[in-house]
């Protein structure tokens, strides 16, 4: 065989291997979601605000602190834009967590609840998620899920954990809506949370 021949085989086979390496990518990225097949992308981005003194809504600050002391409710508006490309299903989880002076964590969660709305979102006792009742287009926010934070009993969170510190952990989950059931409370192929 001469060397020409031979140079346009070589040729040939990489130019063919390059065409076929993206086939072979795609076909290899997969994932197993019980049987729950997913096209596009999931994106979601959470928004936090608060009201100012003058009752204006503005972006929530994490490093802002409040003398709870003094009020046993603070604003606290949380949403959650779907900033994918397709329609999806929406779930939030609320849990707060807090440390004492000395640092040390304790159990928060019994000392707040929330100002919620119902209107939009239901809880489900089983797994303790907030789900959006409504599929959310993309590009489209959420109504709210909540407005405040409730301190439930401050006497005692100020007796039992004077200068203690409460975070509110916010984690926000989306499916694709598409072949995903007719609604929410159909859909699969949630992410496993511990």
């Amino acid at each position: 065989m001469n060397k020409k021949k031979l140079t346009c085989i070589a040729a040939t086979s990489v130019l063919l291997m390059c065409c076929a390496a993206p086939t072979i990518a795609f076909l290899t990225k997969q994932t197993e979601t019980d049987n729950v097949i997913t096209f596009g992308n999931v994106k979601l981005q959470l928004h936090e605000t608060t009201l100012d003194q003058n009752k204006k809504e503005v972006p929530f600050d994490e490093n802002t602190q409040a003398d709870i002391t003094h009020t046993d409710r603070l604003s606290r508006i949380v949403r959650v834009e779907n900033v994918g490309s397709q329609p999806i299903y929406l779930r939030v989880e609320l849990s707060m967590s807090g440390t004492d002076k000395n640092g040390t964590p304790f159990e928060a969660d019994d000392y707040v609840s929330y100002q919620l709305n119902e209107d939009d979102w239901t809880y489900n006792d089983e797994d303790g998620w907030y789900y959006y009742k409504t599929e959310l287009a993309p590009d489209i926010t959420s109504e709210e899920l909540m407005t405040e934070v409730i301190f439930t009993n401050i006497n005692e969170i100020t007796s039992k954990y004077p200068g203690s510190e409460f975070k509110l952990n916010i984690d926000a989950q989306g499916v694709q809506c598409k072949n995903n059931g007719e609604n929410v409370t159909e859909a699969e192929g949630w992410p496993e949370t511990e």
